[in-house]
């Protein structure tokens, strides 16, 4: 036969192969994903948690697209915002997430934010196993597994950001010592985009990336010896430029590292993550453990994982598969091909136990700049998933006869059903649409009720209404200099249980004050409530002033409608004030400068009373002074609404056009006169 017939033929049985395997592999996402799928604008993959998170960020993204305005965005963490230009941990969800949202709806696009990385996934690692095993369909199947994989389904219910794994079985490619020892211009080009790619994934995956890079480079160094100078320099240049190209797409991140950024930083690299490290460092036998969402383990067994993190149940063949091909490595003498896999398998298996595991490995990586922020280290068990799936892919090669076919073929079919039996959890995106319902058009602030000290569900709001929330993750505000936020969690402080850690208000505020405040102070004239969860005693009397407009079983919309009925309430109120110092035997202590904000309930303007005790003064009129210390009464006029008085101590009091002082104002007493 002429050998282009024997070409064609050759190639068409690669396609039918590779047209099979993929086949197979949508069939077990259809699966798995299927309801998403089929409503594919109904219902997204995950929950109402950090799913929210990344569907903000792809709505934000393909509005900055259309309408290019400030990074400085204030609809989220409001009223402080964030800036976008300081950079973000995993931005390639901005740009994925942004592109699908550029032209779906939002569940849609957040749905094809969850499978197109797993489709990269999948085509990467068929063509990576395939090029270690020599074997397309069985590479496929491999592939396949590990794809669906509990690490995978468990990331895709809110961390879609390490569904992009597709460039780690790349680098393990490009890494091997062929490929290395004839790098060229163009191979060092893949080489620096692969590094990219992994950069503006994660930084678990980036750190990930230097580890291997580290083991097979030292590799490379002991089979070569001191021979081929120019193919260090070759690598050495190669380098040099992966180290340019993550800085200049990393910059921003890396200049709030180096050199501080007045910016807020959402994703802080001096975090100090000993106590979510501890909680979630996991133990040897999780790899046993299998996924809490698997109907047949849940179904038959209470002993499951039910940490989303901690899923690495590789499935049971996984276990049966790896010692089958360790035995054919032994066998046939290989073990020296497959030596650089134990190293990192067993490296990243002790990392992957974190706090638990026998050597304190992960300790001295937690202990460094940047990768102290890695606060999951049940992660870095995806490599040993991934390593052992390329053994088992690697050594099958060598199985031979009907007998150790008929097993393979059994094993392979018992991990196929058992992963489709995975089932994710579904959100239905039309009970939160009702957050669409919200005024659009509207400047003013929305409040999310319950607040919570990490709500990134809240981000919903903003995203599918447009409107600026009071909500978040108010932590991260310590990062910003514009405002003292916890001015208004104290206002609020009872409408959730979280600790009270900025100063203290200067009165406590009843529920009909609050909620007048909220609307002079802020122009909150909505309020969105999660009735999935349990409301304060005073976030639901809040609510008495506020008119419900329409509800759902997740969610109720109320609008502010009229200034409380506060004739039983003194007519004016010290709200909260910036600077003010704790409140001692009924006199409060100021900083170098503070602002008091005044609510008058009344009609008509009210008198209020301020005694200030100033030290080291230069009097501006003859006040009665003791020493260096001048006392003294000012009585001024607190108009209808909501008023401000700044004091600026370093100078001078500045009170509502009053007689300026010159000195240290270092304690004051506040009382309303009727």
């Amino acid at each position: 036969m002429p050998d282009k017939y024997i070409s064609f033929f050759t190639k068409r049985k690669t396609l039918l192969t590779l047209a099979a395997n993929a086949v197979l592999f949508l069939t077990l996402i259809f699966i798995i994903y299927g309801k998403a799928i089929l409503n594919i604008n109904h219902y997204y993959i995950g929950t109402e948690g950090d799913s929210s998170y990344y569907i903000w960020i792809a709505k934000w993204f393909s509005q900055f697209l259309s309408h290019p305005n400030t990074l400085h965005v204030t609809n989220v963490y409001y009223p402080i915002g964030i800036d976008i230009s300081a950079g973000w941990e995993g931005s390639i969800l901005f740009y994925v997430g942004g592109f699908f949202n550029s032209f779906f709806s939002e569940a849609a696009s957040y749905n094809l934010v969850i499978l197109f990385p797993l489709l990269l996934d999948w085509a990467a690692s068929y063509f990576v196993f395939n090029k270690f095993s020599k074997r397309l369909f069985i590479s496929g199947l491999f592939a396949t597994l590990f794809c669906t994989s509990t690490f995978f389904i468990a990331r895709s219910l809110g961390h879609p950001t390490y569904l992009y794994f597709f460039h780690i079985p790349l680098l393990f490619y490009f890494l091997q010592h062929d490929w290395l020892k004839g790098i060229n211009l163009k191979k060092a080009l893949l080489l620096i985009v692969v590094y990219v790619l992994i950069s503006i994934t994660s930084w678990y995956y980036f750190i990930f990336a230097i580890i291997i890079t580290a083991i097979y480079l030292i590799s490379f160094a002991i089979k070569n010896g001191k021979s081929d100078f120019k193919i260090y320099k070759k690598i050495a240049l190669t380098y040099a430029g992966v180290l340019i190209a993550v800085i200049v797409f990393n910059f921003p991140m890396f200049k709030a590292f180096f050199w501080g950024s007045s910016y807020f930083f959402p994703y802080p690299f001096r975090m100090n993550n000993a106590g979510i490290n501890q909680q979630l460092s996991m133990h040897a036998i999780d790899y046993l453990k299998p996924f809490f969402l698997n109907t047949i383990y849940y179904k038959l067994s209470s002993w499951v994982n039910g940490y989303a993190e901690n899923n690495l149940f590789p499935g049971i063949s996984y276990f049966f598969l790896l010692p089958i091909s360790l035995f054919y490595i032994l066998k046939h003498g290989k073990y020296k091909n497959y030596f650089i896999f134990g190293i990192l398998a067993v490296l990243f298996f002790i990392l992957s136990l974190g706090y638990n595991s026998p050597l304190p490995l992960y300790r001295w990586l937690n202990s460094l700049p940047i990768a102290s922020t890695l606060h999951a280290p049940p992660r870095f068990g995806i490599i040993v998933i991934f390593v052992g799936w390329l053994i088992i892919a690697s050594a099958i090669k060598h199985a031979k006869g009907k007998a150790i076919t008929a097993v393979l073929l059994i094993l392979i079919f018992i991990q196929f059903f058992e992963s489709a039996n995975f089932r994710p959890v579904f959100e239905n995106f039309d009970n939160l649409s009702i957050l669409k319902s919200i005024e659009p058009n509207k400047q003013s602030p929305v409040l999310e009720l319950p607040m919570r000290s990490q709500a990134s569900e809240a981000l919903l709001t903003p995203a599918l209404s447009g409107r600026a929330v009071f909500s978040g993750y108010p932590q991260h505000t310590t990062y910003s200099p514009q405002l003292d936020y916890y001015d208004l969690n104290n206002v609020l402080d009872s409408l959730d249980k979280q600790e009270k850690t900025g100063p203290d208000v200067a009165a406590e505020l009843t529920a009909a004050e609050s909620a007048a405040y909220l609307k002079w102070k802020f122009g909150v004239e909505d309020v969105v409530c999660n009735k999935q969860l349990t409301l304060s005693p005073k976030a639901s009397e809040i609510l008495k002033y506020f008119s419900l407009i329409k509800e759902n079983d997740n969610y109720a919309i109320y609008r502010f409608e009229q200034i409380p009925n506060l004739e039983n309430d003194p007519d004016v109120k010290i709200v909260t004030g910036k600077g003010i110092g704790q409140l001692i035997n009924g006199v409060r202590t100021i900083a170098e400068k503070a602002e008091l904000d005044i609510l008058n309930f009344s009609d008509q303007p009210q008198k209020l009373k301020f005694h200030f005790v100033a030290a080291g003064i230069t009097p501006k009129t003859n006040y009665a002074i003791d020493g260096n210390t001048l006392k003294k009464d000012v009585v001024i006029s607190a108009e209808p609404g909501l008023g401000t008085i700044t004091i600026t101590s370093d100078k001078k009091c500045i009170i509502s056009g009053a007689d300026c002082i010159t000195g240290t104002i270092s304690e004051i007493n506040v009382q309303g006169i009727k």
